[in-house]
């Protein structure tokens, strides 16, 4: 058989059809309507990513649930008197050297 050059290739897929297809192979959607498509279809996602998700979804189950019931609010603290309010400076010393030091940065 002589190799086909070609003009006479293009020629030839030109007029060439394909066979139609079985009728097994007919569309999906043609014996179930596309609501019910949408009701009973299905999302494939890879075994490690639903893993992963299930486990961070039970560690926030958890952690919601260890939280227990609130704390008793703290008492209310006691007034404070007036007398006690006072501050005193007698006992208080001024710097009397102020040395000034670089910490961190670039040298």
């Amino acid at each position: 058989m002589e190799p086909l050059d070609d003009h006479e290739l293009k020629q030839l897929l030109r007029e060439w059809t394909s066979p139609p297809a079985p009728r097994r192979l007919g569309s999906p959607w043609t014996h179930r309507g596309p609501l019910r498509g949408w009701l009973t279809g299905s999302i494939a996602i890879p075994a490690p990513v639903a893993l992963a998700a299930l486990v961070a979804f039970l560690a926030y189950l958890a952690w919601s649930v260890a939280g227990g019931p609130p704390a008793a609010p703290a008492p209310a603290a006691e007034p404070i008197e007036p007398e006690s309010a006072v501050v005193s400076l007698s006992g208080f010393r001024t710097v009397s050297e102020v040395v000034p030091r670089r910490v961190g940065g670039l040298e």
